[in-house]
């Protein structure tokens, strides 16, 4: 195999490895011509030459970030970030037309980061809501007093004015998937915080929205109380196994060498 041989099926082995990922079509085709231009060359001259005049030089570097566009529009899209998508479409499409573009244009990355921050940032306001949310709801020891429940209502409140800067609906923020996946809840649980920050909104609130130490309590006991045998068997079961233990402690003789622990005294725990 001589050295045009050996240039041809190097561009093979590109353009397979490219046609196997399904994601990078422009550099399978690029690799392919420039198989074909090799084969029909006679010598490494005339293939530098060719290349030149054909614009090889450029092309690969242009097919490769034509494709780097592609997949992460449908990357964008797939996570539902519209508007991220456009750019890279935008920036796929002034490459296509001149490769020179690729080295000059890069307001699409400050267009990118911006919107992401955008995304970010709304995301995270509605987490902040529902950890607020739950702060107020997870009382089941102490009661939400009067102060906790307006600094937590303060937060969302907060939160809904930040998301309503970013141009965005609070409604819409809340019901997009993205900022869903942001809760950790249930789909009923997450149904209840909307519900919450909405009457936040229309300022409908009435006691029912901060739950008593009476109220959890009794919720608690309503499911505790059929298993209140089962539960003193188990806590009897463990008060037996629970020990104090004193132990003495041997340090090593050198450096890196484990320390001798030694059972001194064992005595129950009452």
């Amino acid at each position: 195999m001589d050295k045009i041989e050996r240039s041809a099926y190097y561009y093979r082995l590109k353009a397979e490895k490219f046609e196997k990922t399904g994601r990078s079509h422009h550099q399978a085709r690029v690799h392919r011509e420039l198989e074909e231009l090799v084969k029909g060359c006679n010598s490494l001259e005339e293939i530098q030459q060719k290349m030149g005049e054909q614009g090889y030089f450029d092309k690969p570097a242009q097919a490769l970030m034509m494709d780097k566009m592609l997949g992460l529009r449908d990357a964008a899209k797939e996570n539902g970030f519209s508007k991220v998508a456009e750019y890279y479409q935008e920036q796929f499409d002034k490459i296509k037309e001149d490769p020179n573009r690729m080295y000059s244009d890069t307001e699409y990355a400050t267009l990118v980061t911006k919107e992401l921050g955008r995304i970010s940032t709304i995301a995270g306001e509605v987490t902040t809501m529902f950890q607020a949310y739950i702060a107020i709801q997870d009382h089941n020891v102490d009661p939400c007093s009067e102060e906790e429940f307006n600094k937590q209502k303060n937060y969302i409140t907060q939160s809904i004015a930040k998301i309503q800067e970013n141009g965005v609906l609070i409604g819409e923020a809340m019901n997009d998937s993205y900022n869903r996946e942001h809760c950790g809840i249930s789909d009923e649980g997450y149904e209840k915080f909307k519900a919450f920050v909405l009457n936040i909104i229309n300022e409908r609130f009435d006691e029912s929205f901060k739950p008593t130490f009476e109220e959890n309590y009794n919720r608690a006991w309503e499911v505790l109380k059929p298993k209140k045998k089962e539960l003193q068997e188990i806590a009897k079961k463990d008060a037996a196994k629970c020990c104090r233990s004193t132990y003495l402690s041997i340090p090593p003789e050198h450096a890196g060498g484990e320390y001798e622990l030694v059972m001194n005294v064992k005595t129950e725990v009452r």
